[in-house]
């Protein structure tokens, strides 16, 4: 019996009963017999993934002294039935000898194949067993095994290794994508950009050439050069290597995200994941990941995301690790979990670079929390790590000027606020991050217009239209409401307040509810104000959001408006075509034109909901049963 399980464990939960047999030198029907008893007494059973052995079982001293010498039997077993090579490593992994030459041809001859699959095994197993290690192959397979188990250290000086002595050009060139991986890893892109490039400059052709090349232009947009980029990712479009394929889906979703393009980005993700079946690469998996949730929109997809991107991460560390902690923080902000987020953790381990952005994200967080002190604090380390806004960090430099501008706007300095925002539209913070524009759109509108500069509140319009894709219901709501401050008329306000709550984004809600009510108080409508106050006063409350709920306050007393007293209705009639609102009569003019309400909705910015809010107002307000009635109703006004 303790044979059995011996062989068990040495072969893996993979084993059947045939190589069971062929390693214990026994009849199959005796192994049949030894596997019932031991099923019977609960020592093994099947699971969906293989065999099983109880802890009672691997703990018999019989069982101990006869798995090592099996496991190195049957590592050849396996490899001579023509198992996948992560297999034969695991019941390697199970040997207990290290100076087996079967097994170090074997690990030499796979170790390259394997480590990106299993790479903390790959690890361990070149380090215990005695090979060669001045074999250049071997040698950059252990730098590219500790680069992805997260130790750089050790990964750069393998590869240096490699690169100063090695042969043969290719060998060189293969140590040094790992020393610019590494050096990526790190969050130092000008360093990753420089190995690569030198890489290059050996002339290697071929899958290795097309790596190389896709990994300069990885390194091009992480150092903010994206003509650059573009262009090496243009002469690598007919590459035949999957594993370049796999980067350029990545890069690709990439650039984007960062034109706007979200929908565009996720279908180069999902063409990235099915790639992942033919080529296995941590860092792309873990980039992959990353940008989903990044770019990605829906609840179930987020939560698998970061159930499998935390232990990737993890393992990987450097800037994986904080890049996660951000994108973790920002999904938890985008569901509007406020309380949940603590960035304590992540800001004690944040890599190169990405203390910047966790800072700034710390001190909205705080600020929105009603706690000004924190706000500060943060924004004052936010501000000490300009100069480290390289790579991932600098696709969210937009957080660090929100973080300005907010700051300015607590100290009451409207132009410094307005210097924020023409920095950004004249790419004083660099091409990278002028992609905030897309992200910040109503906010820098907002500023603009409260500083009457409406040629830049223009400009920041026209550069997110050119950029962004406005289908998606938020973003038209955004669209609706930097429209509305434009034009400064209290029904788009009040439209676009609506727009915005109804697409759940609290905050953009809180500051066009502000705008509203000082339109609403200035057309002496303060009932409609009141309104909007307390509805979104509660909302806010609610999700922790005193600091905002604290500054709408404000604003509101400060135009005039007395919470909790009846104030002033609105003068507008009661019915009829007068009673309408002005955004009431422009839905009423697009259903009399035939227009839907989803057409209707995109031509006005708002969501389909707020639309049938309209049509229901003005049915009740004219006396109307139907679309058709109210299209009637429509062109007779126009007409007269």
């Amino acid at each position: 019996m303790p044979a059995v399980v011996a062989g068990l464990v040495a072969l893996g939960p993979e084993a059947d009963v045939d190589e069971l047999g062929r390693l214990l030198d026994l009849p199959v029907h005796v192994v049949v017999r030894d596997l019932s008893v031991l099923v019977r007494d609960g020592i093994v059973w099947r699971e969906a993934t293989g065999w099983v052995v109880a802890d009672a079982g691997r703990d018999d001293t019989a069982v101990d002294a006869v798995v090592p010498a099996l496991a190195s039997r049957a590592s050849r077993l396996i490899d001579a039935s023509g198992a996948p090579p992560p297999r034969v490593a695991r019941a390697l992994q199970r040997a207990a000898t290290s100076d087996d030459e079967w097994s170090r041809l074997w690990l030499a001859k796979h170790a390259a194949e394997l480590v990106g699959q299993e790479p903390e095994l790959v690890r361990n197993l070149l380090e215990r067993l005695r090979l060669d290690r001045e074999e250049p192959g071997v040698r950059t397979a252990l730098a590219r095994a500790y680069l992805w188990c997260g130790n750089l250290p050790s990964a750069m000086a393998q590869a240096r290794i490699v690169e100063r002595t090695a042969a043969l050009y290719e060998e060189r060139a293969a140590a040094c994508l790992v020393e610019a991986l590494a050096a990526l890893t790190a969050g130092d892109a000008a360093t990753g950009l420089a190995t690569a490039r030198r890489a290059r400059a050996m002339g290697v052709g071929g899958a290795l050439g097309d790596r190389l090349a896709v990994l300069e232009a990885q390194c091009c947009t992480m150092a903010a050069d994206l003509d650059g980029a573009r262009a090496l990712m243009a002469d690598l479009r007919r590459t035949a290597d999957p594993m370049t394929t796999l980067c350029l889906h990545n890069l690709d979703a990439v650039h984007h995200y960062l034109d706007g393009d979200q929908e565009a980005a996720l279908h180069r993700l999902a063409e990235a994941e099915d790639l992942e079946s033919v080529v296995t690469d941590p860092g792309q998996r873990a980039l992959t990941l990353l940008l989903r949730l990044v770019c990605s929109e829906s609840a179930t997809d987020l939560s698998s995301t970061l159930d499998e991107a935390g232990p990737l991460t993890a393992r990987l560390g450097g800037t994986w690790s904080s890049w996660y902690d951000l994108a973790r923080a920002l999904v938890d902000l985008r569901e509007q979990s406020w309380a949940s987020v603590d960035l304590g953790p992540a800001l004690e381990r944040a890599g190169r670079g990405m203390a910047r952005p966790l800072h700034a994200l710390a001190a909205q967080v705080a600020l929105h929390q009603g706690d000004v002190a924190t706000f500060q604090k943060h924004s004052e380390v936010s501000e000490s790590h300009a100069q480290d806004a390289v790579g991932i960090a600098a696709f969210y430099e937009g957080l660090s000027v929100t973080c300005r501008i907010l700051a300015a706007e607590l100290a009451d300095r409207p132009e410094e606020m307005l210097e924020q925002v023409r920095a950004l539209v004249d790419g004083t913070y660099g091409v990278v991050a002028q992609h905030a524009i897309n992200e910040l759109m109503p906010s820098l509108v907002r500023v603009a217009v409260r500083a009457h500069d409406v040629a830049l509140a223009e400009r920041v319009l026209h550069i997110a239209e050119h950029e962004r894709n406005v289908r998606h219901r938020g973003v038209s709501a955004e669209f609706a409401y930097a429209r509305a401050l434009l034009s400064g008329d209290a029904d788009d306000l009040a439209a676009a307040f609506v727009g915005q709550a109804d697409a759940g984004s609290r905050l953009l809600a809180a500051r066009c509810a502000e705008d509203a009510v000082v339109a609403l108080v200035a057309s002496e409508r303060l009932g409609e104000a009141r309104e909007i106050v307390e509805r979104m006063r509660d909302e806010l409350d609610a999700y922790n959001l005193h600091g905002v709920a604290q500054r709408l306050q404000a604003a509101v007393r400060q135009a005039g408006v007395r919470l909790g007293t009846r104030g002033t209705q609105s003068r507008r009639g009661t019915s009829g075509w007068t009673s309408l609102t002005e955004a009431e009569r422009r839905v009423a003019v697009l259903v009399a034109e035939g227009g839907t309400n989803p057409e209707i909705a995109r031509q006005l910015y708002v969501s389909p909901r707020t639309v049938q809010t309209h049509v229901s107002k003005i049915l009740t307000k004219l006396g109307l049963t139907s679309r058709v009635e109210i299209a009637t109703a429509a062109l007779r006004r126009l007409s007269s």
